[in-house]
């Protein structure tokens, strides 16, 4: 089996691995059956995966995005995507109750019931704020559709297609989901630690944080310039 796999170089780990997965279910059904004794795919040796960053808008294409809405509640969602880092389901759950006061902070419920307190960016604060007193909720779900009920997947669906093609964004790829990229990568290159970004972003598990790591071109360039290795802070000339 081992060797077989090793005939797959050049293919994708993933598409290694998937072909890894489908033999050792067809040995283990046949196995159950008694026809063979052993699972001759127990114990192989797969290729890791290979971590794609993910696809966000930067910082001037989130900008646009804001600059897109024309109506306060869009104005607040995409505040909050951008800003707050929210799931959808945790966007559109976001409830009166889960506000402070002077809304600088927004309690979220996520995954798995995990509880997480945000601090939230002035101009999100200042979304929400035009928002609540445009509709004049005072408790419950913030974000309503016309009809006064809960605003579901396709409504938002439909707000954020409209937001990409304001923006000129219609063809970059950007989900929804993007703008939590968008928000992670931008606390990451700011210098946010890695345990301060997962309690932001309500990861169980720091790894799902760490892709967030990565540094462009020109933050390398810049790293490797300041390394004091080899400068000759005595003017004297190399020999």
């Amino acid at each position: 089996m081992q060797k077989y796999l090793n005939t797959l170089t050049g293919l994708s780990p993933s598409t290694v691995r998937r072909a890894a997965y489908s033999l050792s279910g067809l040995f283990s059904h046949l196995q159950r059956e008694g026809t063979i004794s052993i699972n001759p795919a127990a114990g192989l040796v797969l290729p890791k995966r290979r971590r794609r960053l993910p696809k966000f808008p930067a910082a001037q294409q989130a900008q646009r995005l804001i600059g897109a809405a024309h109506t306060k509640r869009d104005r607040a969602l995409i505040s909050l995507l951008l800003m707050g880092g929210l799931r959808r389901s945790e966007l559109l759950g976001v409830d009166v109750a889960g506000l402070s006061e002077d809304l600088s902070e927004l309690r979220i419920i996520g995954k798995g019931d995990a509880e997480r307190l945000i601090p939230l960016p002035v101009d999100a604060q200042v979304a929400l704020v035009r928002h609540i007193e445009d509709t004049g909720i005072r408790q419950g779900l913030i974000f309503l559709n016309r009809e006064g009920n809960r605003l579901d997947n396709t409504a938002l669906q439909r707000i954020w297609k409209r937001l990409l093609l304001r923006a000129g964004l219609e063809d970059e790829g950007y989900t929804i989901h993007s703008c939590r990229h968008a928000y992670g990568s931008e606390l990451a290159r700011c210098g946010t630690d890695l345990c301060t970004i997962q309690e932001l972003m309500g990861h169980a598990d720091i790894s799902t944080t760490a892709i967030y790591l990565h540094s462009d071109l020109r933050s390398k360039r810049e790293a490797v310039t300041n390394l004091p290795f080899g400068q000759d802070n005595t003017g004297g000339d190399a020999r």
